[in-house]
């Protein structure tokens, strides 16, 4: 850090840390530290103060570079600290794939030299794919997708919602789904375009997690090897999934905080401002006027 300071003199310095995202989504940490987590009594509490201690080892050498940022600054720099999402235990993938080729509206085989599956999109009517979205076609998915419409079409889409909210993790008892979203309503009830999304969206409930991945044996429900997770997730009722957004710099209020959750897209123009940079009319989010002396 003092080094691209002392040699480029930027105007700006984004400083992007991927750390916290590859520590607490991955195989060792979140699960065994969290106790709302399914496995958090699987290991001994000197092995879990083990793990805490090097996820605190994590935050604050984040927090020496941060400093550093800031000691090679001066009263006039704005400084922002922000994060895209946040991450919650992972106790059970569910793949949802299997369930569909279980229904017969997925076709695939396991390439048996690299193990991989190999659809048969012409005669698949239905697959889950990134994070939150069902694709559906009751003549075949194959070919250049386009969004399929008609009366087939909407009594599939009913097939496949009652499939998920009927589905059940028989060891626990507990339901996976969260809610399920036709394109048509995305923007009304989860603030997405409808032209970037599949034909239903489907959020989990927290502790749960969406797998592309397609099997032989059709297995639903797996514990996987990874204990944290981010997606197809709603933020607004996980705290864990919520993220700190931290400014100061001139005109802004010192010592205050905001008691009410913000959206992501409020950042921007509330960091354009503290710049002084004008806005352009087609910024999505709104200026935090409240962050403003």
């Amino acid at each position: 850090i003092p080094f691209i300071l002392e040699t480029y003199n930027p105007d700006v310095v984004i400083h992007d840390i991927y750390s916290p995202n590859q520590m607490l989504t991955s195989r060792w940490w979140l699960g065994y530290i969290d106790p709302i987590s399914q496995r958090y009594n699987d290991i001994d509490n000197e092995t879990r103060l083990q793990l805490k201690s090097e996820v605190l080892e994590m935050y604050k050498k984040l927090d020496i570079m941060v400093g550093t940022i800031l000691n090679n600054t001066n009263e006039n720099a704005v400084i922002v600290l922000s994060s895209d999402h946040g991450a919650v235990p992972l106790n059970k993938w569910v793949m949802l794939n299997n369930l569909f080729a279980k229904k017969g509206w997925l076709s695939f085989r396991i390439n048996e030299e690299t193990g991989e599956p190999v659809i048969d999109w012409d005669n698949s009517k239905v697959i889950y794919l990134k994070m939150d979205n069902i694709y559906i076609d009751p003549e075949g998915l194959g070919g250049n997708w386009t969004r399929a419409s008609g009366e087939e079409y909407e009594k599939l889409r009913l097939e496949v919602m009652d499939a998920l909210f009927e589905l059940v993790d028989t060891e626990t008892n507990i339901k996976p789904v969260k809610s399920v979203v036709k394109w048509e309503d995305v923007r009304e009830y989860l603030d997405l375009p409808e032209d970037r999304v599949g034909d239903l969206v489907v959020a989990n409930v927290a502790g749960y997690g969406w797998n592309e991945e397609m099997t032989t044996n059709k297995q639903i429900f797996e514990t996987p090897l990874k204990t944290g997770y981010k997606q197809a997730i709603y933020a607004n009722e996980t705290k864990g999934m919520w993220t700190p957004f931290i400014i100061m710099g001139p005109g802004i209020k010192k010592n205050n905080k905001l008691l009410n959750p913000i959206e992501m897209v409020d950042q921007y123009p509330t960091i354009m401002k503290s710049l002084d940079y004008k806005i352009p009319e087609h910024v999505e989010g709104r200026i935090l006027g409240e962050v403003f002396e």
